[in-house]
């Protein structure tokens, strides 16, 4: 199937050495309730599990209805994978092959007796709508500032603009279309790749690209930060800390500068190849 700790079982592992089991649900009300064994991994699909993968990278000649377990350095859901020694497994999220692609699953673990959510994203080198329903620009712009421009570009959200003769700043703020329940979600992230914000003397100390969320009701609540903010001045991963955050938000990118005088030529422009929660 490709590189990567994998197995070709469908269902569970079958495997006595590994400490873990791999099972479907068809629903994640389904999932939520069940109280299956310890380090149990659930997945939410109608489709059968042909065979699964641990694997950083994209794992090769997929056939219908493998799953690819995505892993990193880092999890809410980590865990030993044998039952003797020693394999720890960062899993991140979940994608199952069907119809000729990968296609985002929910998936959770269940450890001490409770479901452990894996990582969310929003947005992970293209946009999964399944469970953003899109990105959409929220610009709030004054006779001031210069409505600025969300752009998908297939693997980056590209979040830009322009002043002009007449507009001392520029405004853009992007979000999924849909809110989100943030009760059981303790950090919300995203990774900038590439930065670029106007310098002007003191004036321009306010550019930068910001992580925040803002309430369901209002998405436009504040056009500078929401209820939880971080100003982003740097390319890297970025995150903010929503643990103490209940209820519905939306996610959302905001970039912006703003000048005391107005004047023509001064562009912010940021790129973020990744959004997600866990």
């Amino acid at each position: 199937m490709g590189k990567g700790f994998k197995h070709g079982e469908s269902g569970g592992s079958g495997d006595g050495s590994l400490s873990f089991t791999v099972e479907a649900y068809p629903s994640e009300v389904e999932l939520n309730t069940a109280t299956p064994d310890e380090n149990t991994i659930g997945i939410v699909t109608t489709n059968p599990i042909t065979s699964w993968v641990f694997s950083a990278v994209v794992p090769e000649n997929p056939v219908e209805g493998d799953v690819w377990f995505t892993v990193g350095g880092s999890s809410f859901a980590e865990f030993n994978a044998l039952d003797e020694n020693t394999i720890m497994v960062y899993p991140i999220s979940a994608k199952q092959y069907v119809g000729g692609a990968w296609v985002d699953v929910t998936a959770k673990s269940y450890l001490g007796g409770e479901w452990i959510g894996w990582t969310t994203y929003l947005y992970n080198n293209g946009d999964n709508t399944n469970t953003t329903g899109g990105w959409v620009s929220n610009n709030g712009s004054g006779t001031w500032c210069t409505a600025g421009t969300l752009t998908d570009s297939g693997n980056e959200l590209v979040l830009s603009g322009t002043t002009t003769s007449n507009t001392s700043g520029v405004n853009v703020k992007a979000h999924p279309v849909k809110t989100f329940d943030l009760t059981d979600i303790k950090t919300i992230g995203c990774y900038v790749t590439e930065l670029e914000l106007p310098t002007r003397g003191t004036a321009m100390s306010s550019a930068a690209i910001a992580l925040d969320i803002t309430p369901a009701s209002n998405p436009n609540w504040s056009m500078n930060w929401g209820a939880v903010h971080k100003e982003i001045k740097t390319t890297g991963y970025h995150e903010i800390d929503v643990s103490n955050i209940t209820g519905e938000y939306y996610v959302c990118l905001h970039a912006y500068f703003s000048m005391t005088t107005v004047a023509a030529g001064y562009s912010i422009n940021a790129k973020v190849n990744e959004v997600y929660m866990k």
